[in-house]
């Protein structure tokens, strides 16, 4: 009779389990430590719980959107739609939330790997395509009929084309919509949300924006997809920078796909800075923006059941 080659042996006496470790070479047996399943213990509130079924669009799996995905995954977000036709590269590792294992991988593809890595039940749809891409038409009307599923759109990318397809998809599918940026060089940033309602529509928003800095002298320097910044920024934007933002991000979408009511956030713009420059006299300045009323062009006879209720909670 030959015996099967043993590496590992496992004990069970009762509700003791002891490991030994078989050495083939000179027949040691070492004893190694294991470690018991822990009792379950709750680490979010009981808000929390109803993320499980709420669905997020992230526009822009970047380093900015990865952190953001990721942590709305942690937090319980269920569902996910992942849209970004990039690939990850070696130099997107100063500031991605990805590593190495995933270069030269799409990075929807490999974002929803992370997402499910830290959150096992959630499922994510990915959309290998660039929203003001080369599409058809109709891969792009089904891509806006993806959108209008989810509960909130985030736009990660800090580019005005897609910005301008996320303001046409909000206004057909009425849903929220959150942006974020990262200013040239990481000195700062912008968290703005926009819900049904309570917000003028998205342009109009950008436009208010633009407003409050230019009536301060300071026109808004706007984010550059490579961090690079211009004359007088810093040089970089380093991971703990983009961080930041990502984190005020995500504690927004939290709000707003719960939601919460009254809301944690009284404003729907936010500047934060992260360093003395521009409209910043020292880190962690924050100049929240009110961005007015919305306009009339949203009578709330147009809303369904649905909306009118969801929009109820999100007041505040």
């Amino acid at each position: 009779m030959v015996l099967p080659a043993v590496t590992y042996a496992v004990l069970v006496r009762g509700a003791r389990i002891r490991v030994f470790f078989l050495g083939e070479d000179d027949d040691t047996v070492l004893e190694t430590p294991s470690i018991p399943p822990q009792p379950y213990a709750v680490r979010l509130d009981k808000s929390h719980e109803a993320l499980a079924s709420r669905k997020a669009a992230l526009v822009g799996c970047g380093s900015l959107g990865s952190k953001i995905a990721v942590s709305l995954a942690r937090s319980g977000v269920g569902r996910f739609l992942l849209i970004d036709d990039d690939i990850l590269m070696p130099d997107n590792l100063v500031r991605h939330d990805l590593d190495w294992r995933e270069v030269g991988t799409h990075k929807a593809d490999s974002v929803a790997r992370r997402i499910q890595l830290v959150n096992p039940k959630a499922t994510c749809e990915v959309r290998k395509q660039r929203l003001g891409g080369q599409e058809s038409s109709g891969s792009i009307e089904r891509l806006i009929e993806s959108l209008a599923d989810c509960d909130l759109m985030i736009d990660a990318t800090a580019e005005p084309s897609i910005f301008n397809y996320l303001c046409a998809a909000v206004a057909v599918a009425r849903k929220p919509l959150l942006w974020a940026e990262i200013f040239g060089g990481g000195f700062g940033g912008l968290i703005a949300r926009r819900r049904p309602l309570f917000e003028p529509d998205p342009a109009s928003m950008r436009r208010a924006i633009e407003n409050w800095c230019a009536e301060r002298g300071k026109p808004i320097e706007r984010a550059a997809n490579d961090y690079g910044g211009g004359p007088g920024a810093p040089a970089i934007a380093d991971d703990a920078d983009v961080a930041v933002i990502a984190a005020h991000a995500t504690r927004v979408a939290i709000d707003m796909l719960i939601p919460r009511d009254p809301s944690t956030f009284p404003n729907s713009v936010y500047m934060v800075g992260l360093a003395k420059h521009w409209i910043f006299d020292q880190p962690f300045e924050t100049h929240p923006i009110d961005v007015g009323a919305p306009g009339a062009l949203e009578p709330e006879g147009v809303l369904n059941p649905d909306l009118k209720r969801r929009q109820r909670s999100w007041r505040g």
